[in-house]
């Protein structure tokens, strides 16, 4: 009989979260590299460069610090997540994005958009 899960699973996030949890998405892409034929047609395909993109959308606890990525950085801004959901043993990621939205009516709410680059395992651990 199968199984479902209600809600969302928070235990794979290992670094601080910024307030509680109300979704997370994982999406995994690749680079898709064609080659055509002499008329135009996909003649090859090859799959490159996978990457697992993950969004954490936050209720914003106001004891915490949203990430700065306004600066260059030497050392990249990450987030460490598993997205097998086993505590402490998840994978460093890259944040790309940040979504600050403040409305009137409902709570203040965060994004987080983080990226790790799976065949070379960047950002490293």
């Amino acid at each position: 009989m199968a199984t479902y899960q209600q809600g969302v699973l928070t235990t794979g996030i290992g670094s601080t979260v910024l307030g509680l949890v109300q979704s997370i998405t994982k999406t995994t892409n690749v680079t898709l590299v064609q080659a055509k034929d002499e008329n135009g047609a996909t003649a090859d395909a090859v799959q490159l460069d996978p990457t697992r993109e993950v969004k954490i959308d936050f209720v914003f606890d106001t004891g915490q610090t949203i990430p700065d990525l306004s600066a260059t950085r030497e050392t990249p801004v990450t987030f460490t997540y598993d997205p097998e959901g086993v505590s402490g043993a998840g994978e460093v990621h890259l944040v790309t994005n940040i979504e600050d939205v403040e409305e009137n009516e409902g709570y203040r709410k965060v994004t987080l958009t983080c990226t790790r680059y799976l065949e070379n395992s960047i950002p490293a651990a």
